[in-house]
């Protein structure tokens, strides 16, 4: 049985980033929503890597598989939405101060995450600011400041934290 035993971050995130940006765009939402589960499972003890984490990261991975028409219809959403890159701001805002929240604990006896059937343990806190990069990829290509390639890359970067050597 899993535990949330980093309660202040799983709150903050809860409060701050979880469902806060509006849902104006599904494919935004969709990759935000999956980074964003990455981060609240990893403040629990132990974390399902294998299979609740693989499953939000195969969820991430398909950003690569964004074809011309959904890019079109991000594009769209500025255009419907005046305040959309407001509140993209806003929302990146709150990412940041939970990056920095998360830069800052003092995570203790949870520093790192045992990878279920291994030996192999991976530093908590990098894949928690990991996946807070990938909002942040997100929302800069939501907001048309990032490339579909850069936004990949830190994609590709915050799933390969996860794979154990």
């Amino acid at each position: 049985m899993t535990m949330i035993v980093l309660t202040k971050l799983y709150e903050m995130q809860d409060t701050t980033i979880e469902h806060k940006l509006p849902n104006w765009n599904g494919k935004i939402s969709f990759f935000i929503e999956a980074a964003g589960d990455i981060y609240r499972e990893l403040c629990h003890d132990p974390v399902d890597i294998g299979g609740y984490i693989y499953e939000k990261r195969r969820k991430l991975k398909t950003f690569s598989e964004l074809r011309a028409s959904d890019i079109s219809e991000i594009g769209d959403t500025m255009k419907k939405h005046s305040d959309w890159h407001d509140l993209l701001d806003e929302y990146m805002m709150a990412v940041d101060a939970l990056s920095s929240a998360t830069e800052k604990f003092q995570f203790g006896s949870y520093e790192k995450v045992n990878v279920y059937g291994t030996k192999t343990f991976l530093d908590r806190k990098e894949l928690m600011l990991a996946a807070l990069e990938a909002i942040t990829a997100t929302c800069l290509y939501a907001r048309g400041d990032f490339t579909k390639e850069e936004t990949g890359k830190v994609i590709r970067y915050v799933d390969e934290l996860f794979n154990v050597k």
